[in-house]
This record gives structure tokens, C-alpha cells and sequence, in this order.
């Protein structure tokens, strides 16, 4: 089985935030290629890295966390489930987040389940495997 990490799973591991070594100790128990992280979440974490008060040094933390994984592009397949995940939860009212929704498509479109601390908008996605490793 492939696990994608979202921003947070990643984040709790860079600033070592409570259950990052739980979380540490699962993820070296995966083989290295199933270590997913998205283009997606790449994105988010460019962004925290710009935003940063000393953006040379979270990037270094950030990449250095990152080594770890295999990064996966967000090609056409991901961007068709993105379209029919937004057009099954909108008019059922059902929020979640354009940046997890993105993630969300891209983790079903290649059949891996989402490390998130997020379970609550990620599990409104059918057919999802969503799991919170402690992060």
C-alpha cells in the first residue's frame, strides 16, 4: 500500500510537534517508494517556506524531511477526480478545502491513502482511505 503525507503529517515531522516520533517510527517501517508526497503538498510547503522569517533555514529542515519520500506529479488523471470529487461534494454541502481537495484527488487517482491529522474533511471524499498516524 502507498501512503501520500499531507502538509501537516510533514510539518509535525519538521517541527517535530507532538507524535512526530510515532509518526517518524511508522514511516521507516514503509519501503522508501511507498513514501508519497504530492506536488500538491510541495506547493504548500514552498509557500510556508516563503513565508518564513528565515526562509534558507526552514527550507533546509523542510528538504531535508523530504528526502525521505517520493515526490508524485499531479498530472490529468489527478486533475479529473479533482473536478468529480468538487462536482459530489458541493451540492451536498459538504466543505473541504481546495488545496485538500486537490490532495484528496491526486491520493484516489493513484490508489494511496492520505497521512493527514485532517480526517474530518478528507474522510467527506468517497472512496478515500484517509488514516491519522498521530500527526
Amino acid at each position: 500500500m502507498n501512503y501520500m503525507f499531507d502538509t501537516n503529517a510533514i510539518s509535525a515531522l519538521v517541527h517535530q510537534r507532538r507524535g512526530w516520533e510515532r509518526l517518524a517510527r511508522r514511516i521507516d517501517g514503509l519501503e522508501p517508494e511507498r513514501r508519497l508526497i504530492s506536488a500538491i503538498t510541495l506547493s504548500e510547503l514552498q509557500t510556508m517556506i516563503a513565508k518564513a522569517a528565515a526562509p534558507e533555514s526552514k527550507g533546509m529542515r523542510i528538504w531535508r524531511v523530504l528526502l525521505n519520500f517520493h515526490l508524485v506529479d499531479f498530472g490529468e488523471i489527478a486533475a479529473l477526480y479533482t473536478g468529480s470529487i468538487r462536482a459530489y461534494l458541493e451540492p451536498r454541502g459538504l466543505k473541504i478545502g481546495p488545496m485538500d481537495a486537490l490532495l484528496a484527488a491526486h491520493a484516489s487517482s493513484i490508489g494511496a491513502t492520505v497521512v493527514t491529522a485532517n480526517t474530518r474533511e478528507l474522510s467527506r471524499v468517497p472512496g478515500l482511505a484517509v488514516q491519522d498516524w498521530g500527526c
